[in-house]
C-alpha cells in the first residue's frame, strides 16, 4: 500500500473506490480483501504515470489525505477522480477538497458532471417511466425524451423540453441524482433527432429482401421493445424458435406495409 487508499499490485496502480460500483472512465473494478478498487490508468493520467515511473518514494507524489488540493490542467477528471478516492474517501469521510481548473469548456463540463456525481443509490440499469433515465456513463446521466412536432428549433433542445424531461422523473429517483442544487434546465446539454415511425406506430422487424433484415421504427418504445425484438430477429436469422406470440410478430411484420421505398 502506498497510502490508505492507493495500492500498487505488480505493475498496476489502484485506488480504493469512494463510489463503490461506479467506474468513472471505463476503468477496471477489482476487489482486494473485500474492498473495491479502481484501476488507475497511467496512460490517461500524468500523475498516475509519475507515480509508476518515479524512482523515489512513490507516496511522496500524493498529497496528505483530507487536505485541500489545487489541480491545474484537470482535463476530463481521470487523475481528479483517483485523487478524490485518496483525499476524500466514501461520503467525504476524510474532509478532503479538490479545486480543479481547466481552460477547455468541454473539460469543465465533464468536471462539473464529475463533481455532482453522488454515491447515493443511482440506477444500475435503464429506467422507463413516462420518460427514460440511464445509469451514469462517465458520470453523465441521460434523460428523455420529448415529442415536438413542427418545432422551429430542429437542431437545438429547448429549455422547455429539458423542463418537461426533468418533471417526468419520479421524485424518489430525482432526489438521488444530485445533492448540491436544483438542476437548472437551461444549463443542460442535449441533442435533437428525428424519430422514425410507421403509420400504425408499430416497429418494423423482419426480412425485407434475401439476406437483408431490418429492425427499425421503434419510436418511443426502443428501450422496452428493442432488446425483445432484437432477440427475436436473431432467432429469425438463425432459423431458431422465436420467443414471441404470433400476434406480436404480425404487428411488427415488415410485410404489413409497402416496403418498396426501402429497396
Amino acid at each position: 500500500m502506498l497510502t490508505w487508499a492507493i495500492r500498487l499490485e505488480g505493475r498496476a496502480l489502484w485506488s480504493e473506490n469512494a463510489n463503490a460500483g461506479t467506474a468513472v472512465y471505463g476503468e477496471t473494478l477489482r476487489k482486494f480483501g473485500g474492498t473495491e478498487y479502481r484501476r488507475w490508468d497511467p496512460s490517461r493520467s500524468k500523475l498516475g504515470a509519475g507515480i509508476m515511473r518515479t524512482k523515489r518514494e512513490k507516496s511522496l507524489l500524493l498529497p496528505e489525505e483530507g487536505s485541500t488540493v489545487l489541480y491545474l490542467g484537470a482535463g476530463h477528471g481521470t487523475s481528479i477522480s483517483h485523487l478524490h478516492d485518496h483525499l476524500c474517501g466514501a461520503k467525504n469521510d476524510l474532509g478532503g477538497r479538490i479545486i480543479a481548473v481547466d481552460l477547455a469548456p468541454r473539460c469543465l463540463r465533464d468536471l462539473t458532471h464529475l463533481a455532482k456525481t453522488t454515491n447515493k443509490d443511482l440506477p444500475k440499469s435503464n429506467l422507463s417511466f413516462s420518460g427514460y433515465l440511464t445509469p451514469p456513463i462517465n458520470d453523465i446521466i441521460t434523460i428523455g425524451a420529448t415529442f415536438e412536432k413542427n418545432s422551429k428549433k430542429r437542431n437545438k433542445v429547448s429549455v422547455k423540453a429539458n423542463e418537461i424531461n426533468l418533471s417526468n422523473i419520479p421524485e424518489e429517483i430525482y432526489n438521488n441524482i444530485l445533492i448540491s442544487e436544483k438542476i437548472d434546465a437551461a444549463k443542460l446539454d442535449g441533442r435533437v433527432s428525428m424519430r422514425v415511425s410507421t403509420y400504425d406506430r408499430m416497429p418494423m422487424m423482419g426480412s425485407i429482401d434475401e439476406n437483408l433484415f431490418i429492425l427499425s421504427a421503434l419510436g418511443a418504445r426502443g428501450m422496452i421493445m428493442g432488446p425483445l425484438l432484437g432477440d427475436a430477429l436473431v432467432s429469425i436469422i438463425l432459423n431458431k424458435p422465436i420467443g414471441l406470440d404470433n400476434e406480436i410478430l404480425r404487428a411488427c411484420d415488415t410485410n404489413r406495409i409497402d416496403r418498396s421505398f426501402l429497396l
